[in-house]
């Protein structure tokens, strides 16, 4: 399996799990279009901090107006 776990770095620095099973993430402008493996998507205004291919770990801080948007297929 390929899918990763997607991270938000709060502003304690702490990593808090954000969505699980990602198996495509697009930047577009600033903001990132996440879909898990089941079709659900998530629209956030962030940016990607670290990937981590090997551990499937993906780990995002929150632009400057911290907009999500959930999308069902």
């Amino acid at each position: 399996m390929c899918e990763a776990n997607v991270y938000w770095r709060d502003e304690a620095g702490d990593e808090v799990l954000f969505f699980e099973n990602v198996d495509l993430l697009t930047p577009e402008g600033d903001k990132l279009i996440l879909r898990d493996i089941f079709g659900r998507s998530k629209i956030v205004t962030a940016r990607i901090e670290t990937m981590q291919l090997t551990e499937h770990r993906i780990v995002i801080t929150r632009g400057a107006a911290a907009e999500v948007y959930d999308k069902a297929h």
